[in-house]
């Protein structure tokens, strides 16, 4: 239902799930998408707030890419999981520092494959077979790339997701907690 509310029939649909922070990399996507755009159907859903400068300095790129690009402003968390789900990739461009990588953990358990920065936690989160880790993360070309790669070819895309169901169970509060149990000696 969401993809049909948000236009989307047969295009791929990309995910990227934000709180207002500059350095989430939404400038790093958007210049990605401008390449994306030429040669491939699929969309950008922005979920979350994003700051007004941010805005104002991407407004001449989002004009460029009209409805590739879709913003949807407030999602409550209980609405989360149908949010991942009606997406078949999700990217994290993080360009400053990762303490945990929650969405990462959120896509995987929802089944959808993560494409993210090569930054801080999120590398202890993403694996090959789950998704993949970007490199040379502040480079849009480095993201087209790996997002041109990931889309042409559904199978990998099933493939990432269910490995991403498995490895998010590695992640779970039980399992937390028994390791700093164990850690602190509790």
């Amino acid at each position: 239902m969401m993809r049909r509310g948000w236009g989307v029939e047969r295009e791929l649909v990309a995910l990227f799930a934000t709180r207002p922070d500059p350095e989430k990399g939404l400038n790093t996507i958007v210049k990605a998408w401008l390449d994306l755009a030429k040669d491939i159907p699929i969309r950008l859903v922005v979920a979350g707030p994003v700051p007004a400068a941010l805005v104002q300095s991407l407004q001449g790129d989002m004009r460029l890419l009209g409805n590739r690009i879709i913003h949807v402003d407030a999602i409550e968390h209980a609405s989360m999981p149908s949010l991942y789900r009606a997406a078949d990739l999700v990217v994290c461009p993080s360009q400053g520092r990762e303490a945990l990588g929650i969405t990462s953990i959120e896509a995987l358990a929802s089944g959808i494959p993560v494409i993210a920065s090569y930054r801080g936690a999120i590398t202890e989160v993403v694996t090959d077979e789950c998704g993949y880790l970007v490199r040379q993360y502040t480079q849009p070309s480095a993201w087209a790339k790996i997002i041109r790669k990931v889309t042409s070819d559904e199978n990998s895309l099933r493939f990432l997701g269910v490995n991403g169901r498995k490895r998010s169970l590695q992640f779970g509060w039980e399992r937390a907690v028994t390791q700093f149990m164990q850690a602190y000696g509790g």
